[in-house]
């Protein structure tokens, strides 16, 4: 029965991995064409294309459609957010204020990261007492400082049309892939992402914070907190028991109402999924 498991999973694994190549091909088409249809001009194609490179490097489709193994894969996503770092360095100076002056902006996300890691929002315990729900509120102020809480939002802000795609290279990488399991890369662990994800679903902080970003931002931080609380639930990691289900409802429907997303179709493809495996 062991036997017969293993191969089982293993061709789950093949499959799934065939499936993803497919789905990362098509959603670099996806991206393109939101990108030539949004700007209106006949040039546009090569303005899109121009776009992506200029922000995620080469090449913007990969060479061999369904051929790209998890080792070229992983590749490809460090080179697209390597791309994008040097991108924020050339085009908005990112580390050349405050604190962070001289620094490159990919040491001062990792810098980011790790004060976040270190200093996690309450989730359950929010409303004990005023003082709690307070500190909560000005969570990521008290942790990042206002130079960095100023610097992200101009970034959201600045760099809204491409927000989208570098949050799902992101997300793809640090958390499905889980950094390619480099022991030389620090990666997040699930339980900080778990507790970010409780905070930004299941507190008063959290939606206070989210119901001040971009209609898209909001979107996007809830389905991606969302898909972490799945992998929460698989792992055995939900000790707050936050229920999943009214929040996999909630994101559905603000995705289906939110028209600029590129890759909107992926997302409620997704969701459904969730609500099929939740059962409800």
């Amino acid at each position: 029965m062991q036997w017969h498991e293993d191969r089982v999973d293993s061709a789950v694994r093949q499959e799934r991995q065939k499936q993803e190549q497919k789905r990362e091909q098509i959603e670099q088409k996806q991206v393109l064409d939101w990108l030539e249809k949004k700007s209106g001009r006949r040039e546009s194609e090569e303005l899109s294309e121009s776009r992506m490179r200029e922000v995620f490097g080469e090449p913007v489709l990969s060479e061999s459609p369904g051929m790209e193994s998890r080792s070229s894969s992983c590749r490809r996503l460090e080179r697209k957010i390597e791309a994008f770092f040097a991108y924020l360095d050339k085009k908005r100076n990112v580390g050349s204020r405050g604190s962070e002056q001289k620094q490159k902006s990919y040491d001062v996300f990792e810098q980011i990261l790790a004060d976040l890691i270190a200093k996690p929002p309450l989730i359950n315990d929010e409303t004990r007492d005023l003082v709690s729900l307070m500190r909560n509120q000005a969570h990521f102020f008290r942790t990042l400082n206002k130079q960095r809480v100023e610097l992200v939002l101009e970034i959201l802000q600045s760099e809204k049309d491409v927000v989208e795609p570098a949050m799902a290279d992101f997300y793809d990488y640090y958390v499905y892939k889980q950094c390619c399991r480099q022991s030389s890369k620090d990666c997040i662990s699930e339980e900080s992402l778990y507790r970010y994800a409780g905070f930004f679903l299941d507190t008063l902080s959290g939606k206070s914070y989210l119901m001040r970003r971009h209609p898209v931002v909001r979107t996007l931080i809830r389905y991606y907190s969302v898909l972490i609380l799945d992998l929460a639930n698989e792992q055995g990691l939900n000790r707050h028991g936050i229920d999943i289900r009214p929040h996999i409802k909630l994101v559905l429907n603000d995705v289906a109402v939110q028209e600029d997303l590129i890759f909107q179709q992926r997302y409620i493809r997704q969701l459904r999924d969730l609500q099929e495996k939740y059962q409800f």
